[in-house]
């Protein structure tokens, strides 16, 4: 049996729902608790967890209380509470500028990596 994951948990009925790692994936977020220092028209990356890989972000859009984030691949195990900082190649020699980020909290899981 392949090691399981937790993929969401329900808290109405004080459970956790468990997966396998494929189900971890996703690649639409909404944060929350925005902060901005810059927002610019050009292309966005998102780094999730303080080590996570920058990845290119395909759409943002903004809502009530937050904003929608999608990326261009699926991120593994993104979860609600986590961060997720916003950077533009803006710095000399295309360096990434922090230009914003905020609170993750609902996440829509992608069913496979393709």
């Amino acid at each position: 049996m392949p090691p399981l994951y937790v993929i969401d948990k329900d808290q109405g009925k004080n459970q956790l729902v468990v997966g396998e790692r494929e189900e971890c994936y996703t690649n639409r977020f909404k944060i929350y608790d925005l902060g901005f220092k810059k927002f610019f028209d050009q292309k966005l990356w998102v780094r999730v967890r303080n080590l996570g890989e920058l990845m290119a972000v395909s759409k943002c859009q903004s809502v009530t209380e937050g904003m929608i984030v999608e990326t261009v691949e699926p991120i593994f195990a993104i979860a609600e509470g986590q961060s997720a900082v916003l950077y533009a190649r803006l710095g000399r020699e295309g360096e990434e500028v922090v230009v914003g980020g905020g609170i993750i909290g609902t996440c829509n899981r992608v069913n496979n990596r393709s």
